[in-house]
């Protein structure tokens, strides 16, 4: 099902020019991953034009499609905003990997498949006689890509981890929130899509060598590496020794610089005055408005003073609505925009006008906007294809069709099981599954 905009104007993403050639045309994708990480990869890889198969279970239904916020407020998998950004354009079967028919399907579709995907514990796959060398031996050409959390080796190899646990065991919280805080969590859990990104740039340079060499290969990508490269300078710091402070909104070089409150109710907007004459040309600004500050000519002068600089700020910008404040320093060729929840990103011009959002049709939700793509290829060689499948939207069109098997032996394997198509009543716990 194509996607389409509805309701915003553009294409956000969603249409090929005539004769564009989407760059990863024709490869094919086993996707096993679970929850955010391992889909986000997927993601990438059918925004880029391959045909993705996800596998899924209607007994145990991934954490992905319990993760808000959901559409008309209504908790169900179908309405995950999560899931019906991260899985958009993939097809759906559903597979019970622990039934020994279920393993032969997924089977079949490593032997099908150019790439595989997971990011289980390392112990899962193995165990259930779908690790890479059972897959390997059915596709010696595979490219695997395996996404745990701390790495296949070491004494952390066994922890089970999500995005909430590495933000944490990264050291990522210890650098941010105030100074005289414990370590603070922020507001979503970035080791996911970063591990999504370096896995789908491992995917397609394993893909480079394989076509180069012929033969497959085993790639292992541990989540935490991806989420300590987020604070490289904090890490190189703490390695010589030095202690790593908590910076806030502040920045070093710059000042004012942060976060100020405007007039209406949780109205913020970001500013940066990048250096002196800036800084002069928003004093003149204030002053114009009948608020008189110091001189502060100099960054020193402003640092040294700078709780009474930002409360200077802070009195001019609390009369004003973000916009008026982003409009003013604007003019002045200084950096400053509103603060903005999801709602308001929405109708952000910035954003309209690079086609960040695709709008699709989704069979249960109607038409909705997810994100755009994460690479953009000249010629809009990559675009959104389509909303997320249901769960096993395409059991038949991938087993029968697809894996060629008989409507009799279809039947059997929904009635066992294998095909693990039956509705679970509710979210699953935490864990591998």
């Amino acid at each position: 099902m194509e996607a389409h905009p509805v309701g915003i104007p553009g294409r956000g993403g969603a249409g090929l020019e005539p004769g564009v050639k989407s760059p990863l045309e024709g490869l094919k994708v086993l996707d096993l991953g679970w929850t955010w990480a391992g889909p986000f990869a997927g993601m990438i890889l059918t925004d880029l034009g391959a045909d993705v198969i996800k596998v899924e279970s209607g007994r145990r239904i991934d954490v992905l499609r319990w993760s808000g916020a959901f559409a008309d407020f209504v908790r169900d998998p179908e309405r995950s905003g999560y899931n019906n950004s991260c899985n958009r354009g993939k097809r759906s079967v559903t597979i019970d990997l622990k039934d020994p028919d279920g393993r032969d399907l997924v089977l079949r579709l490593a032997a099908w498949a150019d790439l595989v995907i997971e990011n289980f514990s390392p112990r899962v796959l193995p165990g259930l006689g779908l690790g890479w060398n059972d897959l390997s031996a059915v596709n010696p050409g595979l490219v695997m890509l395996s996404m745990c959390a701390y790495g296949s080796s070491g004494p952390e190899q066994a922890y089970i981890a999500y995005g909430d646990h590495l933000m944490f065991a990264s050291g990522l919280t210890s650098v941010t929130g105030h100074p005289e805080d414990p370590p603070t969590p922020i507001g979503t859990f970035y080791g996911d899509p970063v591990a999504g990104i370096y896995g789908a740039l491992a995917l397609l340079a394993g893909l480079a060598e394989r076509d180069r060499t012929g033969r497959g290969q085993h790639l292992e990508l541990a989540q935490i590496e991806g989420i300590v490269s987020m604070i490289p300078g904090p890490v190189m710091r703490t390695s010589a020794g030095d202690e790593v402070t908590r910076s806030v909104d502040k920045s070093p070089d710059m000042a004012p610089h942060g976060f100020y409150r405007c007039a209406g109710d949780d109205a913020w907007v970001a500013l940066a005055v990048e250096d002196d004459a800036r800084w002069a040309a928003v004093r003149d600004l204030l002053r114009r408005q009948g608020l008189h500050t110091p001189e502060w000519p100099t960054l020193a002068d402003r640092k040294a003073a700078e709780g009474a600089l930002d409360a200077a700020v802070s009195a001019w910008t609390g009369t004003l609505s973000p916009w008026q404040v982003t409009t003013a320093c604007q003019a002045l060729d200084v950096a400053a925009y509103p603060m903005m929840n999801s709602a308001r990103l929405l109708g952000d011009h910035h954003l309209h006008e690079r086609d960040f959002f695709a709008w699709v049709e989704h069979p249960v939700t109607g038409p909705a906007p997810v994100p755009g793509v994460v690479f953009r290829v000249g010629g809009d060689g990559a675009r959104v294809r389509g909303p997320a499948p249901t769960i096993g939207q395409h059991n038949e069109e991938v087993f029968l069709g697809l894996l060629g098997l008989s409507r009799e032996r279809y039947v059997e394997l929904l009635e066992s099981g294998a095909i693990a198509a039956d509705a679970a009543p509710g979210p699953p716990k935490k864990g591998d599954p």
